[in-house]
């Protein structure tokens, strides 16, 4: 079984003050776990857990509002503060001292070591190679000579066309829809 909720524990408590109200009224003192209470002072400590579940009930509720209205908050400060260092640094340069003053810092700028910037050229020639890449006097530099142009054919003789056509207009088929000859 789970960790029981802070309304199934209240609600626990106010049955178990109905209960000892209405069982243990009569009774001198009641003996639990070693200890002796009187009924008046086990309601009294019931009474005093089941406020204490209202109270911090009533809190995890207003803990949760507060996060939630944090939580927006947040992207519009975000927002507001990238804006007021953008306008601080349009106003001053990106002067540290006068950054300083809105608690502000200048970005860093990465530094990239040698072997990264070498290996990111190789890489980069290597792509060009693959794709052929070329820059523009390059391609200036590539010429070819045109396809050559397919000699003209004989235009169909009358006899070769009413063939067709004839074939066409009666209807006879090879099955997949394409006329015979």
């Amino acid at each position: 079984m789970g960790r029981p909720t802070l309304a199934s524990l209240q609600l626990s408590a106010i049955r178990a003050i109905q209960g000892v109200r209405k069982n243990f009224s009569g009774m001198a003192s009641v003996p639990l776990d070693g200890t002796p209470y009187t009924p008046d002072t086990l309601i009294a400590f019931l009474q005093g857990n089941a406020e204490l579940i209202t109270a911090l009930s009533a809190a995890h509720d207003q803990l949760h509002a507060l996060v939630a209205k944090e939580a927006t908050m947040r992207v519009q400060f975000a927002v507001v503060l990238r804006c007021l260092e953008a306008f601080v640094i349009n106003l001053y340069g990106a002067d540290p001292a006068k950054m300083g003053e809105f608690g502000l810092s200048p970005r860093k700028v990465g530094k990239e070591d040698v072997a990264t910037r070498a290996a990111a050229i190789e890489k980069g020639k290597a792509t060009r190679l693959a794709r052929h890449t070329m820059g523009p006097r390059a391609r200036l530099a590539i010429t070819g000579e045109s396809p050559a142009q397919p000699a003209p054919t004989a235009p169909a003789s009358p006899s070769q066309t009413s063939t067709a056509t004839a074939v066409v207009a009666s209807g006879v088929t090879n099955g997949a829809g394409h006329a015979k000859a």
